[in-house]
Order: C-alpha cells, then sequence, then structure tokens
C-alpha cells in the first residue's frame, strides 16, 4: 500500500510539472503554438526585449527581408527603448507583454503579485506602443492556476511556441540556427530572444535558409489564430 500511495504522489507530482512546465500542454489555460493549416508558413517571435542596439538592428534585419514579428517585451527594458517600441508598432510588429520584471518569483507569487506586475507591464507597452495589448507569453513558459485566472481576467490570448532555438543557451549563433532549421515545419512558431547580441544574424540566417527553402513568414497572430 505504502508503495502505491509512493506512486500516486511521484505521478500527481510529475503531473504538475507537466502542467506547468509545458505551454502546449493547454491544461490551465489554451495557449497558440502553432498553426495546422497555415502550409509552408512560418512566424517568428522574440522574448525579452527591447534592448539598447541589438532590437534596432534586429528590425533593420527584419524590414530587409520584409518579415513580420512578434516581440513580447518587459515592461521596465520598455521604458528606457520607447522609441524602439514605436519602431516596432510602425514596421507591423505585433507587441505582446512578457511581465514588468521577468523574475523567477512570477510563477509561484501570489494572483494579486502576479495581477500588479502583469498589468504595469501592459500599461508601460500600451502608453509607448500606443496599442491595446491582447497578448501574453509567461515568464520561462511556466502557466499555472493563479496565471491562468488573472490572463482570463484580463482577457489575454496565450502565446507559447513550438520551436525552441535554446539561443540563449549559446555562445554560438550557429549552433541555435542548426536546431531551428532542424525542428521546424509547416505552421511553427519559432521562439527567440532580441537581448542576444547576435539575434539580428541568427534572424537573418533563419529567414533566408527557410525562403531558400520554400517557407514564407506570417506574423504570429495571423498565423495561429488563421
Amino acid at each position: 500500500m505504502a508503495l502505491l500511495i509512493l506512486a500516486l504522489i511521484i505521478l500527481i507530482i510529475t503531473f504538475l510539472v507537466y502542467a506547468s512546465a509545458n505551454i502546449r500542454s493547454g491544461i490551465y489555460i489554451k495557449s497558440y503554438y502553432r498553426s495546422k493549416n497555415s502550409g509552408k508558413v512560418v512566424a517568428l517571435t522574440f522574448d525579452d526585449g527591447p534592448q539598447f542596439k541589438v532590437t534596432p538592428a534586429l528590425l533593420d534585419v527584419l524590414a530587409e527581408e520584409e518579415v513580420k514579428a512578434a516581440f513580447f517585451c518587459i515592461g521596465e527594458k520598455v521604458e528606457s527603448n520607447k522609441d524602439t517600441i514605436s519602431r516596432m508598432v510602425k514596421d507591423g510588429h505585433l507587441i505582446g507583454a512578457h511581465s514588468y520584471k521577468h523574475h523567477y518569483s512570477l510563477t509561484y507569487c501570489n494572483s494579486e503579485l502576479f495581477k500588479a506586475d502583469l498589468v504595469k507591464s501592459i500599461k508601460v507597452l500600451e502608453e509607448a506602443s500606443g496599442e491595446k495589448v491582447t497578448w501574453y507569453r509567461p515568464p520561462y513558459g511556466v502557466t499555472n492556476p493563479i496565471m491562468a485566472f488573472v490572463c482570463r481576467e484580463l482577457k489575454l490570448d496565450i502565446a507559447g511556441w513550438s520551436v525552441r532555438s535554446l539561443d540563449t543557451m549559446e555562445k554560438d549563433y550557429r549552433k541555435a540556427l542548426n536546431r531551428v532549421l532542424k525542428k521546424v515545419s509547416p505552421g511553427s512558431v519559432i521562439l527567440l530572444h532580441d537581448r542576444l547580441p547576435f539575434a539580428p544574424e541568427l534572424a537573418r540566417r533563419i529567414i533566408k535558409e527557410l525562403k531558400r527553402r520554400g517557407y514564407s513568414f506570417e506574423r504570429f497572430d495571423k498565423l495561429v489564430k488563421n
């Protein structure tokens, strides 16, 4: 009996970890992480910006390649990079929230603290962009019942991904590039980060190679709600 109870406890813990850590699970709240009806079309998404110098250089690449992307921004970075947010909107990119502080405590704090951080990030983004923010990507992709409750209350859609570049773990962009190219498929949503020095070059290489393979690019929100 003791072994059965232990096994049950392990099973429950495993389930809860999976439900929280896998943004695609949909157990707590639905996330949009790919399109099943798009053909050879994919979307680029960027987290953790805007970053001084790097994000503007990335925007130059996207403009040259005529690709519209999605940027899930950290509120406190937005406050010192409002011109970059304005340019994102002008260039036709999607702006979404990615918390105000991007602190790991957001994955386990109470609803009041979580909501306060999220509302603050949205306020900063809307003031900088002049647009209503309707998308949220949770830091680390972690979901839980509190996050789900607050996001439903604020009427936010949750942005996931289907291809994780793991670019933040690499010093050489080519490893992240190879990882993306190996995993990509029609309808993929690709997760990248515009706080990394090599982000513009990585994006350029991804775009050029996928175009060579016959892919085209759609803005994230349009792709996943197609």
